[in-house]
């Protein structure tokens, strides 16, 4: 049996340059006795192919900071070591997004959906001015790709809106 999301965090944007977008995705389910936190990453970036994680392909999200309270998010993708993937090149993302807290919602956040209709509790709160600072890293390279992107879309939903991570 897998239940709705227990808590999310969210961010999506888009760059100023052509072909540049960024969604990541990740939440906590009740998968029977077991609530593990799910992440996807999908990245476009000049001059990349697209980059792609999910952790339920085996992909693994580690959590640096995950905190509603400092408003940041701070994850690092990595492929396991034999799980190569359509020809995609051994590659890792490091992904910062942070946001001013004056920029967040008022007012009991965004309505969600419940058992019992749309409410705010356990809600969401989202900001339209956070930033993110991204690092990628091709293993059979020596140098890393560092971008930055602004007006990016962060939202903290449900139970992540109490806790750090």
């Amino acid at each position: 049996r897998i239940s709705s999301r227990l808590g999310n965090t969210q961010g999506h944007g888009r760059g100023d340059s052509e072909g540049v977008r960024l969604v990541l995705t990740g939440g906590r389910f009740e998968i029977g006795p077991v609530k593990p936190i799910t992440w996807i990453l999908c990245l476009e970036l000049p001059g990349m192919e697209p980059i792609h994680f999910r952790t339920t392909d085996l992909d693994r999200c580690e959590v640096k900071k995950l905190s509603f309270e400092h408003k940041v998010v701070d994850v690092e993708f990595r492929r396991r070591r034999w799980v190569p993937r359509r020809g995609q090149r051994k590659t890792s993302v490091g992904l910062c997004l942070t946001a001013p807290e004056s920029s967040f919602g008022q007012n009991g956040g965004v309505y969600v959906p419940t058992p019992l209709g749309f409410d705010r509790a356990p809600g969401a709160l989202e900001s339209f001015a956070a930033s993110a600072s991204i690092e990628v890293k091709h293993h059979d390279e020596e140098a890393s790709s560092f971008f930055k992107l602004d007006d990016i879309v962060l939202e903290f939903g449900g139970s992540f809106q109490q806790q750090n991570l």
